[in-house]
């Protein structure tokens, strides 16, 4: 305690895994926090298996954008992550979270200034709840001695501490919080109401199941956990192959049953944040094109054996070229030849028979939406 002061009064750094060069590989304005326990000391508590490979698993994906994006050409990789399990830490306890989670907010280049970017934390354990909430259930919790663990609401405290506000404080842009425990559901709920949040600007949370359910393995890992990790992988991706904390909630929404856990999604925020960069279904520069061949998004673009070059005797190659954007067009979901115009043999949307026929070509409202978007400079070079 004492070294402590001193190290505050001289303004020395406390090494941490922020401070000790490891993450300097990766953007130094991403960091993660990932924590999985498999392991519990109390004989009421069943031990787990997937936590720690659920916990690995996270950190590798978040780590990098996938091959192929924008994003994994540049120098950086995406988080830099803190990889805190039973098996590399040995137990983990309530106080070594909370030191973590002071950590990951410390700014390295400044003393007494606090980290400015963009951070998750990740947990894949048991959880549990009583008369007061939820708990994030530590290594060596013991019901017995109600010793419940970490508390969800004060994670989302530490959260709430450590957020960007305006003109009051500085704090991290951005804070997602993944929790893929039992009863999850009740990080960022009030202690006086299930429904009332307490969520500052920035904040986000993603939980595996409503608060009063339970959250299941398979012989994988989480079954929360593999839904996010597929849809970090690029299934919750858009069409600039960005994935969202809300693309994540929808994927992994759409694919529980009504009849399995539900997982829930909060967040107070304005702004549309990428948590990976996965393939682009189009590359910027051919969105940024939408509205060169249709002027407005109801255009319907015409259409011909000039544009198809097996049609040789008619084929134009400067009409080949936008063929083929459009065909990269309609593998993205973004436009479809006019079907009400088709012969009705050829009615299974095929580019080809639309300039067999001379159909023209429209914008779906998949489109029509991405083409508001580049018109209003929404998308554009500098995002």
């Amino acid at each position: 305690m004492v070294w402590g002061k001193i190290r505050h009064v001289l303004g020395i750094s406390r090494e941490t895994h922020w401070t000790s060069g490891d993450y300097r590989k990766h953007s130094p304005q991403r960091r993660a926090l990932i924590v999985g326990i498999n392991k519990y000391h109390s004989k009421t508590i069943a031990n787990l298996k997937g936590c720690v490979p659920d916990a690995a698993s996270m950190a590798r994906v978040l780590s990098t954008h996938q091959r192929g994006s924008a994003s994994s050409a540049h120098k950086d990789g995406n988080y830099a992550c803190e990889l805190l399990t039973d098996t590399s830490g040995g137990s983990i306890t309530a106080g070594l979270l909370l030191q973590k989670w002071k950590d990951l907010f410390d700014d390295d280049s400044q003393h007494d200034k606090k980290f400015r970017g963009h951070a998750i934390f990740y947990f894949s354990g048991h959880g549990t709840v009583d008369e007061t909430g939820g708990y994030l259930v530590m290594s060596d919790s013991d019901p017995m001695a109600q010793k419940h663990g970490f508390k969800m609401d004060d994670i989302i405290g530490l959260a709430n501490k450590y957020i960007h506000i305006p003109g009051k404080r500085e704090g991290a842009e951005s804070i997602v919080i993944i929790i893929d425990a039992c009863k999850s559901g009740n990080a960022g709920n009030l202690a006086y109401g299930e429904g009332y949040t307490s969520l500052r600007q920035g904040v986000s949370i993603l939980s595996a199941s409503l608060p009063r359910q339970d959250a299941f393995e398979n012989t994988g890992g989480g079954v929360f956990t593999q839904l996010v990790i597929s849809a970090l992988e690029g299934g919750a991706a858009n069409v600039l192959g960005d994935v969202s904390p809300a693309s994540i909630y929808g994927y992994a929404e759409a694919a529980m049953g009504p009849y399995m856990q539900r997982p829930m999604y909060k967040t107070v925020s304005s702004n549309w944040e990428s948590l990976r960069q996965c393939m682009p279904a189009v590359e910027l520069d051919d969105l940024l094109a939408l509205p060169k061949y249709f002027p407005k998004p109801e255009h319907q673009h015409p259409f011909d054996k000039s544009y198809e070059a097996e049609f040789k005797e008619f084929a134009k190659p400067e009409h080949v070229t936008i063929f083929l954007l459009f065909k990269r067009y309609q593998v993205a979901g973004l436009l479809e030849p006019v079907k009400e115009l088709m012969p009705e043999k050829d009615k299974e949307n095929n580019l080809y028979h639309a300039a067999e026929h001379s159909v023209p070509i429209r914008l779906t409202p998949l489109g029509q939406f991405y083409w508001r978007l580049v018109k209003s400079g929404a998308i554009n070079k500098r995002n």
